[in-house]
This record gives C-alpha cells, sequence and structure tokens, in this order.
C-alpha cells in the first residue's frame, strides 16, 4: 500500500501522471480525472499483470480479454434490471435480519471483528441468489443475440459474483462501519435518518426506502471515496492514445489509474481531500465521472454497481436500527460516545484493500 500511495502522489505532484516499474515493466501511473476517462474508455483489456487472478475467476468476465467479456456482459446487464433489483433487496433484507440476530450474543463481549459477520451475511445472500432464485441462472444460460453460456462459462460468472458479491463487499461494508465508530455525530445523523423511515418499525427495506436514506449513501460514497476496495484500475493500450496533455501511450503500454489519487485530487475535491466528510457529497460533488471510480469508469464499469449501494444500504440501515458502532475498546458510555478519532485507518493492499487493523470495532444494543 505504501508504494500505491506514494506513485499516487507523485503523479498528483507532476499534472496527474507519472511511471512507475511494477515487476520489472514500466507502467503509467494516472491521478487524474480527465485523463483517466480517455484511458477507460479506450483501453479496454486488463494488464497481463492480472492474469494470475484468474486462478480464482478462470475466463469470467471481470479479468477476462474484451472478446470474452462484451458477450457475456450483455448477459450480465439483465441480471441487474430494476425489477430483480427489488427482489433482491428482499434477499438482501432477510440474510441482514439473520446477521442482526447473530451478532446479539455478542454485545457483551467486547471488541469484534465485524468483517466476518458481514462475509457471511454476503456470501449467504449470494448463495440465495444464484442457489434459490432461478432468476440469475435463468437469465445467464438463457439464449440471446451473445449466444448462450456453457457450464463451465456459468461456474466463471457465479465466481465472479461470489468474488464481488462477498469478498469486496464485505470489505466495504466493514470499513463503513469502522469509519462509523470513529464518527460518533455521523452515525447518529445516519441512525435518526433511519428512524425518519422505518420509524420504530422492524420492516425490512424496500428499494424505495432505501432512496430516502441519502444521508446514509453518502457516508458509503465518502468512505469508498477514502478507502475504494480497488485503489488501483490496471489497463493495456491496444492502440496508440495521446492523451488530452499531449502525451502519447504507444500500443502495449501498462496503465494504471490510481482511483485512491484520483479520490484525493484536490483539484475536483478540495483542500480537505483526506478528511471523512460526507457532506460533499450532498453539497457540491465533483461533476468529472471519472473523478470518482469506486465501480470503475466507462465501458467496462461494474455492471452490478446498483445492486452493490442498494445492498450496502440494506445491510446498514438494518444493523444500525439495533445497535450502535463503537470504536475498538471503547467504554460503553455516554462520555466514551463523544471521542472522535480522525486518524487515517491503517490499511494495505493485497488484491483490493484491507484493514490492517481487522475491522475491530464494538455494538451496543440500541
Amino acid at each position: 500500500m505504501k508504494a500505491i500511495k506514494k506513485f499516487s502522489n507523485d503523479a498528483l505532484k507532476q499534472g496527474g501522471i507519472t511511471s512507475v516499474w511494477l515487476f520489472s515493466r514500466l507502467q503509467v501511473v494516472i491521478a487524474d480525472p480527465i485523463l483517466a476517462e480517455v484511458v477507460l474508455k479506450n483501453c479496454l483489456e486488463k494488464d497481463d499483470l492480472l492474469d494470475i487472478l484468474k486462478i480464482f475467476t478462470g475466463g469470467g468476465s471481470i479479468f477476462a480479454p474484451v472478446k470474452i467479456w462484451r458477450s457475456r456482459r450483455r448477459k450480465i446487464v439483465r441480471v441487474f434490471n430494476v425489477r430483480n433489483l427489488k427482489e433482491f433487496v428482499k434477499i438482501i433484507g432477510r440474510q441482514s435480519d439473520v446477521m442482526v440476530n447473530q451478532l446479539r450474543s455478542l454485545t457483551s463481549s467486547g471488541s469484534i471483528s465485524i468483517v466476518k459477520y458481514l462475509k457471511k451475511a454476503s456470501l449467504c445472500t449470494v448463495y440465495d441468489l444464484v442457489e434459490k432464485n432461478p432468476t440469475v441462472v435463468d437469465i445467464l444460460m438463457k439464449p440471446n443475440y451473445a449466444g448462450m453460456l456453457s457450464d463451465v462459462e456459468l461456474c466463471e460468472e457465479i465466481l465472479v459474483m461470489i468474488f464481488a458479491g462477498t469478498e469486496t463487499m464485505s470489505i466495504a461494508l466493514s470499513l463503513v462501519c469502522v469509519m462509523l465508530s470513529k464518527y460518533p455525530d455521523e452515525q447518529e445523523q445516519v441512525y435518526q435518518e433511519i428512524k425518519e423511515v422505518f420509524g420504530d418499525t422492524n420492516k425490512q427495506p424496500t428499494t424505495v426506502d432505501l432512496q430516502r436514506l441519502k444521508y446514509l449513501e453518502a457516508v458509503i460514497k465518502e468512505t469508498l471515496r477514502l478507502y475504494p476496495p480497488g485503489p488501483i484500475i490496471m489497463r493495456k493500450t491496444d492502440k496508440d492514445i495521446i492523451l488530452p496533455s499531449g502525451i502519447k501511450l504507444v500500443k502495449g503500454c501498462g496503465v494504471v489509474i490510481s482511483a485512491w489519487g484520483i479520490h484525493r485530487n484536490p483539484d475536483y475535491w478540495g483542500s480537505d481531500v483526506e478528511k471523512f466528510r460526507p457532506d460533499r457529497f450532498l453539497d457540491k460533488p465533483p461533476t468529472h465521472p471519472a473523478s470518482y471510480l469506486p465501480f470503475s469508469y466507462g465501458p467496462r464499469n461494474c455492471v452490478g454497481q446498483q445492486y452493490s449501494l442498494l445492498s450496502m444500504k440494506t445491510t446498514l440501515s438494518t444493523l444500525l436500527r439495533y445497535y450502535r458502532i463503537l470504536p475498538e475498546g471503547a467504554r460503553v458510555s455516554e462520555s466514551q460516545n463523544a471521542v472522535k478519532d480522525e486518524q487515517q485507518l491503517r490499511v494495505k493492499y493485497n488484491v483490493i484493500l484491507n484493514h490492517v487493523d481487522n475491522y475491530v470495532v464494538e455494538l451496543v444494543a440500541r
């Protein structure tokens, strides 16, 4: 992670672009949205350095060559239509209720690593979506102009869903929990918003309810701005590319888009880029479409980003209805709840971003 921070900072100091050696290969590093937009729209091939990750997903679309990715995306995008998302929210809500009940016995046991409970809930959700709900498999197996997936191809795409829907999702949720534990005022504002939407009921959220949770959404987005689970996006050029700055990227060049750096570019996010300030997404967030990249950008962006946001809002709104989240080692007292720790989280990078301190928090029943 130190390397990512260093080359991101170097790029920011040099007009949003620099170069770095990665595994004996020279890579261009970009930390400016204008330059990133050109690359992400025109260079769709994943960099060769990512080939090792195919061990986990095979030929799954997340790391697949463009010729494979393009035909599969046409099928996958239909999984996340509005009608299906409404049904998916019901499944996520049920699993969130199960998680909340499992956590009851832990409120008196001090600090816990919240990630393993969120990961279990996410995994059970994906299992229900794929195994118990015929919609997903039916859509992927239904023939259309893009053809029909073979059994192997279907398994590969399900592995991608497990990776994105379980590993990445649970990390994103856990990061939000840790940030809320450190920012009690923001957590209280989220809770009051949840009460306004749901009252004192225990009803499961609908997509309409979730759309009303504006501040919770801002908290999620601000957490992912500071700590994107995918802090870098790697592509390679399959043709010569001329950037708006006049710099030429030759065919075969490796390019690292630093979401970590772009999310900290003061030209777009202001002078307080390191500050956790959810209101920035309610006030006047940057308008450039490539200034915010937790789900990448361009033709090869995350096809499930709407699902991801709805899933996070469902899980967090359910969790926060029943529990206050305190930082590790906190004493259950009103005075402790007033403490705010603005120190940056310690994070590391191993395929995706992770919390060095293992997402440890304390839960207090409301």
